[in-house]
This record gives structure tokens, sequence and C-alpha cells, in this order.
């Protein structure tokens, strides 16, 4: 239950994305830092004492969106109408 309000609260928390890094900000003093992509424990660093052990990384871990090799592509632009036969 914990987990779970740290997640809805990661989802507000200020951040900033460059080619390389995202970083977002729990508070003024503490800092999480996903180096992209994610690939390894390591890419996931927080500046507070309780890293990597600490409800902050977990948190935008499991708010951060998964990258997949192959997007799914949008059920609009796969689905087509398929001609129907009159039933006889």
């Amino acid at each position: 239950a914990r987990l779970d309000a740290a997640v809805e609260q990661a989802r507000s928390w200020p951040t900033e994305q460059t080619d390389a890094a995202v970083t977002v900000r729990p508070d003024a003093e503490i800092v999480v830092t996903l180096t992209l992509p994610v690939t390894e424990p390591h890419h996931a660093a927080c500046s507070c004492l309780l890293a990597p052990r600490c409800l902050h990384r977990a948190a935008v871990l499991s708010a951060a969106p998964i990258r997949t090799p192959n997007p799914p592509q949008s059920l609009t632009a796969t689905a087509t109408p398929s001609p129907t036969a009159p039933i006889s």
C-alpha cells in the first residue's frame, strides 16, 4: 500500500529529460536519475541515504513507462473494415 501511494505521487514529481537520462525530483533535496535505457540496476540511482533500496527509486521505476523494441501500432492504423458478403 505504501509503494502504491508513492507511485501515484511519483507521477506528479517534476522531471527533466535529455537524450541520455531522466531526472526526477521528489523534493528539493532528493534526485532520482534514470540513465536511458534502464537495462541494469545501476541505471536507476537516488541521492537519498537509503538508496538503492529506497522508496523514491522504487516509485519512479514503477511509474516509468516500459520501453519495448517494437511499440504496438495503434488500433486505428491496423484496423481496416473488411467487406461483408451478403447472407443468402
